[in-house]
């Protein structure tokens, strides 16, 4: 089996040299690292072509003659790797060392997954793991707190995005329903991990196989502490798991079906969809249809503010 990664960079000098090392150094070794640099301005490609000058000839650089931003850059990426098995890799990460060996036994051990992804220790800019919290703490995924078997597809649909791209691996067989992804809409995690949960194909572990590094200069990061709880008691609700009659709970759920149905509202155009669109949609409007109800009986005068502050600045209507 060849193992490849393709990992995306973009001035990311202060912490590369870190990442490559937690990869190169892996228990089970990978067989290619597919590097595309997205115009970096500092000394990301020098550090990377040290690697190669260090007989590390599985490294392989390419650089973008212009910029494609994160999505592109990793399909492009990803279009390059040769491997049977395709691991993402950020540039500020840290693998832990039996990251790659423990995914190849959850593959064998699981023949119908396609996709994978770990839950992850969170760290600062000085590579020091932050305590009594993980990275599915800071995207929501409920995974303690869900009823079981938890449905992906649905999760991911009506409540939110909670597949980080860092953590994710997939088969090869799978690129011709992945690629190319969509230029507008979903970021390229989400697009995977829609692709496959619609399959029934998405696997996890709440093991972590990384550290994620939170800083100042993330490209893409995760959601502010300040906003978890709300968001947290929001997709509970919708996911039936507790019963909440506090208005800004279902204001906050009503946000957060509002955020998914403009997302896939604006698939309407994408090619090569493999899932039925219309049918999400369908599905946000009931469920949507079912908050704004409740919101009205739970305080009449405060859902009309609600709705009027809503349409004159977001416009969150149908």
């Amino acid at each position: 089996m060849k193992l490849s990664v393709a990992l995306c960079t973009y001035n990311g000098e202060k912490f590369i040299v870190e990442q490559i090392n937690s990869i190169v150094n892996q228990s089970v070794k990978v067989d290619e690292i597919i590097i595309c640099d997205d115009g970096s301005t500092d000394n990301t490609i020098k550090l990377c072509e040290s690697f190669q000058n260090t007989s590390n000839t599985i490294i392989k650089i390419y650089q973008n003659e212009k910029t494609l931003r994160v999505s592109k850059n990793f399909e492009k990426a990803i279009g390059l790797t040769t491997g049977d098995l395709i691991f993402l890799s950020d540039q500020d990460d840290y693998w832990e060392n039996e990251k790659v060996a423990k995914t190849i036994a959850f593959f064998k051990q699981n023949p119908k997954a396609t996709g994978f992804f770990s839950n992850a220790n969170l760290m600062d800019e000085n590579s020091i793991v932050i305590e009594n919290k993980k990275l599915w703490d800071s995207v929501l995924f409920l995974e303690n707190e869900l009823n079981k078997p938890i449905d992906l597809y649905k999760y991911i649909t009506q409540t939110k995005s909670i597949v980080t791209g860092a953590t994710m691996c997939f088969k090869r067989e799978i690129l011709n329903v992945i690629l190319p992804f969509p230029s507008h809409g979903l970021i390229h995690d989400e697009w995977i991990s829609l692709q496959l949960a619609n399959q029934n194909a998405l696997f996890y572990t709440n093991e972590c196989l990384i550290k994620y590094r939170k800083h100042a200069n993330q490209q893409i990061g995760v959601i502010k502490d300040k906003k978890l709880e709300k968001q947290k008691k929001a997709i509970l609700v919708l996911n039936n798991v507790i019963k909440n009659e506090e208005f800004s709970t279902y204001a906050t759920a009503y946000k957060l079906l509002f955020q998914n149905y403009n997302r896939y509202k604006t698939l309407k155009n994408a090619k090569d969809l493999h899932f039925d669109n219309n049918a999400i949609l369908s599905n946000l409007k009931v469920q949507i249809n079912d908050v704004n109800t409740k919101l009205k009986k739970i305080n009449f005068l405060k859902y009309y503010i609600f709705k009027i502050n809503n349409y004159l600045f977001t416009k969150m209507k149908f």
